[in-house]
């Protein structure tokens, strides 16, 4: 399994230095404007995808 993440892994960084650096950062800031909790929003109302992602990290 793990093997086959560091595969999946090193695919996506191989994709992702085909992409524009002016089209990575929209995506960037994209991201951060939708996973960046607003403020006073409790985290444990967060994606629980989310939550089950960063947990296995």
């Amino acid at each position: 399994m793990k093997s086959n993440i560091g595969i999946a892994v090193n695919a996506l960084n191989s994709l992702l230095q085909t992409v524009p650096t002016d089209v990575l950062e929209k995506g960037k800031a994209i991201d951060d404007a939708y996973n960046t909790p607003e403020e006073g929003y409790p985290l444990e109302n967060l994606d629980p995808i989310l939550q089950q992602l960063e947990s296995i990290l």
